[in-house]
């Protein structure tokens, strides 16, 4: 793991050069093209396989560094869509340089200037490619090692993160891998025939094309267990994972050289053997070029996909020798032939010819020998990966170790076993440490024996609690090793609450305050208690409720009684003012001000600032009230009442009644239009908002403008409150994570007290006033909060969004609110 953690590293050092290069090597036969310069066209050609080589080293570099970015915690979907590009632009450069090689130095005009038109394309792409990688760093902090960089991943990123192969899909992998090392240990063997016995090589040569036509169509077919033509559920998956992708491309590949084989059979046979042979080297460049391009989608950041790459990128080395050896092996033929078209070949042409062969007998054995993991060449090609106690498990020299973590108790535990067995592999040494990384900052932290028992290791790391994503790494000085000698490593996969994880988005039953919990059947949450509720599809853009939902609302006020709050009379027998701070606080709890007889009261359409009215709420179900609502953060109906232009904002609570009905009474602050957003959860269901917008009558004040929070920290009162977003720069559709940090008077506030059973409520609405998120954070049953808190949202369309969030502290309520952007 040192090796891919090393080459990771140097991805932001290697990949200008392949950018360079390649903009050089374009600029250049642009140049060529006009000028009709023979030795500038030889000059691009060059510097365009150099840049072509330097692209495969980096895209491979790139593949190491997203495995530790993503440890990191950072955002995958970025560093997916900037794969995705730089595999397009690789495989683009990989077929251009081949069309470049085809084309030659002279060349007709007219095939060189399409060429160059997709030449011009191509360097657009690398400059998109290279911007987004530039994103990731000035965005994300990714291969920034800073102290104080925080990972904040979502629910998709811990459980993609949490993805292992299971046996059966690597038993499969390395059986296709070594059918197509004995194909290509025949070819190789019909290679040396030809070499040895032009007269049977002729012959052995006639069965090559079957050969790879047999190879492709089994590999069309076989390539991948879980995905088509084998697996149904996702029919396009060729055409959407690389990884399938690209197993495709090379079966496409075999089946168009078998093809072409069999239909030039006759002329090859006139001609000679060097046209198949200067076929198959392309092929080997070819698809020695792919294979450095190789993406594992499947558990794509576990210690076995960094075992895959370091096998891909050998056979695709190798594949690359056996091209380039071939290639060269014919172009000194050919200059031979016109220079001493009788002479004998010479020493260095002899030497290519064997070499190829050679070459791909070498192929074939790293083929037949794969193992999907950690390449045997290493020293790993019998480790273990079973877990007795059910940890991660990682090398740790040539010998293997398994980790556990109690997040009750944050106890850590280190069992040491041999390589390939789970016989314990006791370890004398003079220090034994657990080094823990979460994002940016490391903590290292002292194991020691237990007992005399020197194969089992633990320590206990109190600073953890409530920690659900880090990355350990072990570190062991053997004592039988001079105290300078480097200790044994041992990288572990990152340890992940699977609460904190995305397991509940296939699961039919979830908690609607509790989104990492669900079930397979109706029940109860652990966490909470509240009722499973199903776990529908998002609902379309502007639809807040499912169908057969209603909602009656009338307003209501006493004609009996001064319509201003200051001169209502509480009591029939005394008198008493009562301010616009009391009206909200009795409407944040729930209590009711005006008679509690409805008879009483007259319904009215649109009150008068500062009008005390009752809001009365019927919910429905096909017609009939609705009196089993779920109780969710301490209320039966949590209502939001904003303004029009969003400049004003509140958060109280409707009573209910006997009759199934919900009380509030309450005072709108000024003239103009406002939306009341009624959130309530029918027990056994999801919640269901009714958007009412309420007219109040008067002269309104100017409407405000919304405008975007220039920074990432707001000052309210004596409060610093920052909202750190990941992604920084949000996109629809795709889950953000809201990252609050509250100090007050400079300190950080660590006492943040339960705010209806919740660390705090955050409520984001669209500028348009369509859209609706209501969240919670997940860490529930604490006394005290802070000074972190973290939201996970998902906003379903681009737009301007204001979000308010509310925390309780010193027994006050703390509302914050900011204006974001989402792509």
């Amino acid at each position: 793991m040192e090796i891919a953690r090393f080459i990771g590293f140097l991805h932001p050092a290697l990949v200008h050069f392949p950018i360079v290069l390649l903009l050089f090597a374009v600029a250049l036969d642009l140049i060529g093209f006009f000028q009709q310069n023979p030795n500038i066209a030889r000059f691009a050609q060059l510097t365009l396989l150099l840049g072509t080589c330097a692209t495969l080293f980096a895209f491979v570099a790139g593949n190491f560094a997203e495995i530790w970015a993503a440890r990191d915690g950072v955002p995958q979907d970025p560093m997916e869509y900037h794969e995705l590009m730089a595999t397009i632009t690789s495989w683009s450069f990989v077929f251009l340089a081949a069309a470049r090689l085809f084309l030659g130095i002279s060349t007709r005009r007219s095939a060189m200037a399409i060429y160059l038109i997709f030449a011009v394309a191509c360097c657009a792409l690398l400059g998109y490619t290279g911007h987004l990688g530039a994103m990731l760093v000035y965005h994300h902090a990714a291969a920034v090692q800073v102290p104080g960089i925080a990972p904040t991943p979502t629910h998709e990123d811990l459980a993609i993160l949490l993805q292992h192969q299971t046996q059966s899909a690597i038993f499969y992998s390395d059986m296709m891998h070594h059918i197509f090392g004995w194909l290509v240990l025949i070819l190789s063997l019909m290679l040396l025939i030809d070499l040895l016995s032009p007269e049977w090589g002729s012959q052995v040569r006639r069965l090559a094309p079957l050969l790879f036509l047999a190879g492709g169509v089994f590999l069309l077919i076989f390539s991948d267990q879980d995905s088509w033509p084998l697996y149904h559920v996702h029919p396009f998956r060729p055409l959407t994972d690389k990884e399938v992708l690209m197993h495709k491309i090379y079966a496409v590949l075999m089946i168009a050289m078998g093809l072409h084989g069999l239909l030039k059979r006759q002329q090859v046979a006139k001609i000679g053997k060097e046209p198949q042979h200067r076929l198959l080297a392309v092929f080997a460049l070819v698809g020695g070029a792919l294979l450095f391009t190789h993406v594992h989608s499947n558990a794509p950041y576990a210690n076995v996909a960094a075992g895959v790459y370091i096998h891909h990128t050998v056979m695709g080395f190798v594949a690359l020798l056996i091209g380039a050896v071939k290639l060269a092996e014919d172009h000194l033929q050919q200059k031979q032939k016109q220079s001493f078209p009788l002479t004998a070949p010479t020493r260095v042409t002899r030497s290519l010819a064997i070499a190829y062969p050679c070459l791909m007998m070498f192929e074939a054995f790293l083929l037949i020998n794969y193992n999907e993991g950690l390449p045997w060449f290493l020293g790993y090609g019998h480790l273990s990966r079973s877990a007795p106690h059910h940890g991660l498990v990682a090398p740790l020299g040539h010998e293997r170790a398994e980790l556990t973590y109690n997040p009750d108790t944050q106890r850590f535990d280190l069992y040491l076993y041999h390589q390939s067995n789970d016989l314990p592999y006791p370890i004398k040494v003079y220090s034994a440490q657990l080094v823990i990384k979460i994002g940016g900052d490391t903590t290292a932290l002292k194991l020691h024996p237990t007992n005399a028992d020197l194969s089992h290791y633990t320590g206990v790391a109190t600073f953890l609690h409530n920690v659900t994503f880090f990355e350990p790494r072990a570190l062991l000085w053997p004592s039988d090793r001079p105290p300078t000698a480097a200790p044994l490593i041992a990288d572990f996969e990152p340890w992940i609450d699977h609460n904190a994880a995305f397991p509940h988005s296939y699961l039919p039953y979830v908690c609607p305050m509790h989104s990492n919990v669900g079930a397979t059947h109706p029940g109860f949450c652990p966490l909470c208690g509240m009722p499973l509720e199903p776990n529908k599809p998002p609902r379309p853009w502007g639809v807040l409720h499912d169908p057969g939902y209603t909602l009656d609302f009338a307003m209501l006020s006493s004609p009996s009684l001064p319509s201003s709050p200051q001169a209502l009379l509480t009591s029939s027998k005394r008198p008493q003012a009562v301010s616009e701070d009391t009206i909200r606080a009795n409407a944040e709890a729930g209590q009711l001000l005006l008679p509690t007889q409805h008879a009483q009261l007259n319904p009215i359409s649109s009150p008068r600032p500062d009008q005390l009215v009752r809001l009365v709420f019927t919910p429905r179900y096909q017609g009939q009230i609705l009196h089993n609502l779920a109780t969710v953060h301490e209320k039966k109906m949590h209502l939001i009442v904003v303004s029009q232009d969003l400049s004003f904002f509140d958060h109280i609570h409707p009573q209910l009644q006997p009759n199934g009905t919900l009380l509030i009474d309450y005072a709108f602050p000024f003239a103009g239009n406002f939306l009341l957003f009624a959130d309530i959860t029918p027990f056994g269901d999801r919640n269901q908002v009714f958007r009412i917008p309420v007219h109040v009558v008067g002269s309104p004040p100017p409407p405000k403008p919304l405008l975007l929070t220039p920074a990432q920290a707001k000052v309210f009162g004596p409060y610093r409150v920052q909202m750190l977003m990941t992604p920084s720069h949000p996109s629809w559709r795709d889950e953000t994570v809201l990252t609050y940090t509250i100090w007050k008077n400079g300190l950080p506030v660590t006492d943040l007290q339960p705010y209806l059973g919740a660390a705090g409520h955050c409520v984001v609405i669209s500028q348009d006033t369509m859209g609706y998120c209501h969240s919670h954070p997940l860490e529930v049953g604490k006394k005290h909060y802070g000074p972190t808190v973290q939201f996970h949202v998902l906003l379903s369309k681009p737009g301007i969004y204001k979000i308010w969030t509310q925390f309780q502290h010193e027994g006050k309520i703390l509302t914050t609110d900011f204006v974001i952007k989402v792509q």
